[in-house]
């Protein structure tokens, strides 16, 4: 399964961000009353407070800043916290699955990858279901454009490119659904004859290059679907 490696990554980042500012202005502010100067942050010496200026009363107004500056930034770090929370309950099963980056997609069972595609094509606004069958070779989904428009899908995950017999395979599974069109996706590319091959029989190809553009179109989707709560 995808483990939403991108978003995790930003937020761990921001995380990471926070905490060192947070430890950077403690350890400044530990170091300058220790040392015996206010040097270090001098930064925070604005008399918000209406405080004398007094060097005794200047340094409580730098301190009680500094305390007060830590504080929202904790605060803040807590909400960006409970707000990544919120987004991992609320984002279901076809998000995170779309999510799925082409290193994932690689990773995936040819099962998980006829779902992701059924996923994809349903968010498309597609009507799609997975149909894998030894008994039913060179179709693993079949995609409705309409009532009357059948597409059967071939999608082989491999690491060796696709040859004729991807081509052959799928053509015989449109025979047999009685479908309009064939198509075939995959993670890998396909050799030069297969691509005149299957031109030659009006067959649609989606190679590895083009897979990776439809899965960042995708990914984008999920996070814009998500951000605006629909």
């Amino acid at each position: 399964m995808p483990n939403n490696s991108k978003r995790d990554k930003k937020f761990i980042t921001g995380v990471v961000f926070f905490g060192i500012v947070i430890v950077m202005t403690l350890w400044a502010v530990i170091s300058s009353y220790v040392g015996g100067t206010l040097g270090s942050t001098e930064v925070f010496n604005f008399d918000f407070f209406g405080l004398s200026q007094d060097p005794e009363d200047h340094s409580f107004t730098t301190l009680f800043t500094t305390l007060i500056i830590i504080a929202a930034l904790v605060l803040f770090l807590m909400l960006g916290v409970k707000q990544w929370r919120d987004d991992k309950k609320t984002m279901n099963h076809d998000d995170q699955l779309l999510e799925s980056d082409i290193s994932e997609i690689d990773e995936m069972t040819q099962e998980e990858f006829d779902e992701y595609l059924v996923v994809l094509f349903k968010r498309m606004g597609y009507r799609s279901e997975a149909v894998s069958s030894p008994s039913d070779p060179g179709v693993d989904v079949l995609l409705y454009r309409d009532t009357n428009d059948l597409v059967v899908v071939y999608a082989p995950l491999s690491k060796e490119r696709i040859g004729n017999e991807a081509v052959d395979a799928a053509l015989d599974a449109m025979k047999r659904h009685k479908a309009q069109a064939a198509w075939i996706i995959t993670n890998s590319r396909f050799e030069k004859k297969t691509i005149r091959y299957a031109k030659d029989n009006k067959l649609r190809l989606v190679d590895r290059k083009i897979l990776m553009n439809i899965v960042d179109r995708a990914t984008r989707t999920a996070i814009d679907r998500l951000a605006s709560g629909r």
